[in-house]
């Protein structure tokens, strides 16, 4: 009942303001998601266009700083938002442009080392923002300053690095790490649901990304398992997507594989493990609570927001992760930053 009258709330919000002129929406989002806007504002592109894949069309944007990013059409919220300020610009590329601030310039991957001063104490927050844009570790509050940027250090990547991205969605946060920081690396991608694996793959083709591998495959616990979830595009095996009511579609798995699996193909020496598949993230970590202290991710990043019995799963996956000789942070918002001290050069 309570997630009903919250997005009803959220909806009458969003109607009111679609209805305000452009210029008292400028001011609103000036005030309100002035850092926001302001990244808004800076964003340049040289042109727009639609590709094919599977016989399905895809907006497509060529951004100034040379990199080219395939998405989605834009959300109801995106156009809300957005619309107004975009005049220009055709509805169905707004999406790709929003996306290029929260998932590219600000990436999952990068949660640990970008600074965003996002509107933590904001009203319907929650609307514009993933929880990972209001985690971030280095506007963490709850952590000294010190320590903040001690571990910030710990996790900024290194060009040789090998990274284990475990949910890619369309690829914009590995994209960016494998152009802009693991050039002499490489990134292992791993995407559950078809559509995005197949928009990962363009995306990697028309930016010309040669370290960066990704497969279309499950990571869960039960590899006889023949089918899961897709609530708004992506794998979801959370409980509330039951109580929010969300359309959830079916999808046959091509390839069921465990994080041990993993880990043992391509380690030893992981330099990071990012774990965001929606709600299965403790399986995954109890199937390696016990493996060999070589093939153990140096580092990892682990969203615990989830709710497993209306409790944040951090409460069941820090105690595992501390138990593997993990060093742990936990923010406000429960994501974990988890490091081992001796794998750390």
């Amino acid at each position: 009942m309570r997630n009903k009258i919250k997005d009803l709330f959220n909806f009458m919000l969003l109607f009111f303001y679609s209805k305000l002129s452009s210029r008292l929406q400028k001011i609103i989002l000036k005030t309100f998601y002035k850092t926001f806007f302001f990244e808004l504002s800076k964003v340049r592109f040289l042109k727009y266009y639609m590709v094919k894949i599977k016989n399905k069309s895809y907006p497509c944007v060529e951004f100034k700083d040379k990199v080219k990013l395939v998405g989605f059409l834009p959300t109801k919220y995106q156009l809300i938002l957005t619309k107004k300020i975009f005049k220009n610009i055709p509805e169905k590329y707004i999406g790709v442009i929003f996306d290029y601030i929260t998932r590219y310039k600000y990436s999952h991957l990068g949660i640990a080392i970008d600074k965003f001063d996002s509107p933590l104490n904001q009203i319907n927050k929650n609307i514009f923002f993933h929880p990972q844009h209001l985690n971030f570790l280095r506007e963490e509050k709850t952590i000294k300053e010190r320590e903040r940027e001690k571990v910030s250090k710990i996790f900024y990547p290194k060009k040789n690095w090998i990274i284990l991205e475990i949910g890619s969605y369309t690829g914009f946060g590995a994209l960016k790490f494998a152009k802009t920081y693991i050039y002499n690396g490489k990134i292992i991608s791993f995407e559950a649901v078809k559509e995005n694996y197949q928009i990962s793959m363009m995306n990697k083709k028309l930016n010309n990304v040669k370290n960066w591998t990704i497969v279309n495959a499950l990571i869960g616990d039960n590899k006889k398992k023949k089918q899961f979830d897709v609530v708004d595009r992506q794998a979801d095996f959370t409980e509330e997507k039951y109580i929010r009511g969300n359309l959830i579609k079916k999808q046959n798995i091509k390839k069921n594989l465990t994080l041990k699996d993993l880990l043992f193909t391509y380690g030893p020496n992981i330099d990071l493990l990012s774990l965001t598949i929606n709600g299965s993230e403790v399986e995954a970590i109890k199937s390696i609570q016990n493996i060999n202290q070589k093939y153990k991710p140096a580092r990892v990043l682990v969203p615990g927001w989830y709710k497993l019995n209306k409790k944040p799963r951090s409460k069941v996956i820090l105690p595992i992760l501390k138990k593997m000789g993990y060093k742990t942070i936990l923010t406000k918002g429960n994501f974990i930053f988890g490091f081992i001290k001796s794998r750390i050069h």
